[in-house]
């Protein structure tokens, strides 16, 4: 089954879900701008981003690196073998199609006749950001510097689809490497994997050169050092707690990007981004409110890109503790939540309303196979009184008080939820208390939003739901689930209508199971002055990608 050009068709064949959260580089990589250097607005081929942080490290396998800003910044300094392809969607805005790939690093790739083993061949032409050549020994030292990494989640994602690099892992020659799985199924989610973060490929010559025998694969050295890989942007200056600018590399290997260089300036307030997107004092705001956003569209200078997105928000019900350990009350919560209220109220229209966790934009999807839960109080009320509760049900809702959309959304489930029979304590905690409480099955109930960034339909049914405590989110553990979507994952073209019968069976169990609440995929938070620039696609992980950005003289 070969693949001689760029795109491959569903080659029968985390990314775990990521967090919103802020991180502090105590390093600095060099002096800002001059003062008088003329950046943003008029100035050609320079693009001025506002955004709320600066990375708190540069390479994602090193930990700590859920973040915004991290994933943003890893993307553009660093490249992988393939990534999903991007394709005009009915809103005209680029997108990137999750049942296709294309080549990035790679030139080309072929499957066995038994569909194991996938054949890389590089481009010969590619050198990273330090001059040197990419070589198959560059992607096989990057995935073991992931499986030996501690902290790095590379292993764990990867799995079941490569787990030993020995056995399953063969360097042919400079330019050609080769991945051998132990069942065919598990094709499609490894290319998903593969073009995301956690597949980046590292200069091995470059980084090989600053390990120590305390640091043999230079993981705390890239924590406050970039590039390192072959990404379409270099870091040029890095100001701490003010901004960092980067240069286009011209030996990217899609081509060198149009806009030379992205000032990236930090206002750690939506607010003030706003203000700056406004004025004209930058050309982009990411993360921004939706009300500012909406506010910003109207006035008719800022254009904010509308496409279903997999940024999800979503209600963690935490399924091995009261209340919520009762099924009957997980449903009846389900009604209970204004739905339409929060894409209305907290969106501004900017969301769309989401049955289940698998992206609709996949081929083979079993459109209108499921039935969404609505606002319904009377009938929350009849099934927590027929559970047992009378009287209603109280419990805590935990909410990060670093997104404000979802602390909106809070206050729109705490005050109509009354109505259903429940009572409902706010807690808001910082980022980091939201991840320990979420590996240590802490909460009651709590919010998030999040991408789940590889769209195989195994990895997006798997990634919550393990059977490790530590990595299930709603702490719901159901044997007949995991054997739904193991099962499926054995059936060689993972979007096919046998594929489809466990994918479609599983994400029905979690509708009716209810241990986490899906209310709405929310539109890009980010904020574009059309006279200035454009190039704005939809990514997987939802950042932006510079290297298809267009500057506007």
């Amino acid at each position: 089954m070969p693949s001689n050009g760029m795109f491959i068709r569903r080659a029968t064949a985390g990314l775990a879900g990521l967090t919103v959260a802020s991180l502090v580089l105590t390093g600095c990589l060099g002096s800002g701008l001059e003062e008088n250097e003329e950046v943003g607005g008029e100035a050609a081929e320079r693009v001025v981003i506002a955004g709320a942080a600066q990375p708190g490290t540069f390479a994602f396998d090193a930990g700590g690196g859920g973040s915004y800003e991290v994933i943003e910044f890893v993307i553009n300094n660093g490249a992988t073998l393939i990534r999903y392809p991007y394709e005009e969607n009915e809103n005209g805005v680029p997108a990137q199609n999750p049942s296709e790939f294309e080549g990035v690093l790679a030139d080309s790739w072929e499957v066995s006749d038994d569909q194991l083993t996938y054949t890389f061949h590089l481009r010969e032409d590619v050198v990273s950001q330090q001059g040197n050549p990419l070589t198959a020994e560059d992607v096989r030292w990057s995935f073991e510097r992931k499986f030996n990494t501690p902290g790095s989640s590379t292993a764990a994602i990867m799995a079941p689809g490569l787990t030993d690099l020995g056995s399953q892992v063969e360097v042919i020659d400079d330019h050609t490497i080769a991945f051998t799985l132990p069942e065919a199924g598990y094709g499609f989610t490894f290319l998903g994997n593969l073009t995301v973060l956690i597949a980046q490929i590292y200069d091995s010559t470059y980084l090989l050169e600053q390990a120590t025998p305390d640091d043999p694969y230079a993981v705390e050295w890239t924590r406050s050092n970039a590039n390192f890989g072959f990404g379409a942007y270099e870091l040029e200056t890095f100001t701490p707690g003010e901004e960092m600018v980067m240069t286009a590399n011209p030996d990217y290997a899609l081509g060198e990007p149009e806009v030379d260089t992205i000032v990236y300036r930090v206002a750690s307030e939506p607010g003030t981004r706003a203000t700056l997107l406004r004025n004209g004092d930058v050309d982009i705001a990411e993360e921004l409110l939706p009300a500012d956003q909406a506010d910003l569209a109207s006035e008719g200078v800022v254009e904010a890109p509308e496409v279903v997105t997999n940024n999800m928000a979503t209600v963690q019900l935490v399924a091995n503790k009261a209340p919520f350990d009762n099924l009957a009350v997980r449903q009846a919560f389900d009604w209970a939540v204004p739905y339409d209220q929060i894409v209305e109220n907290v969106y501004r229209g900017r969301a769309e309303r989401t049955v289940g966790l698998l992206p609709a934009s996949l081929d083979g999807y079993p459109e209108g196979e499921f039935e969404a839960y609505d606002y319904d109080p009377d009938r929350a009320r009849e099934m927590l009184a027929d559970a047992g509760f009378p009287d209603g049900v109280s419990f805590t809702l935990t909410v990060s008080n670093a997104v404000p959309d979802l602390q909106e959304a809070a206050i729109q489930i705490q005050s109509f939820a009354a109505d259903a029979g429940f009572d409902v304590e706010i807690r808001e905690v910082s980022p980091t208390e939201v991840l320990d409480g979420r590996r240590n099955g802490t909460f009651e109930a709590y919010l998030l939003r999040q991408q789940l960034i590889n769209l195989s339909p195994f990895y997006v049914l798997d990634i919550w739901f393990k059977t490790a405590p530590t990595s299930n989110v709603a702490q719901w553990f159901s044997p007949e689930y995991r054997e739904l979507i193991d099962t499926g994952t054995l059936v060689p073209d993972q979007l096919s209508d046998e594929a489809w019968e466990y994918w479609t069976a599983a994400q029905q169990m979690l509708i009716e199971q209810s241990p986490v609440i899906p209310m709405a995929n929310v539109s890009p938070l980010s904020g574009f002055r059309s006279e200035t620039v454009s190039g704005y696609a939809w990514r997987s992980d939802n950042v932006l990608d510079y290297s298809l950005l267009v500057s506007a003289e």
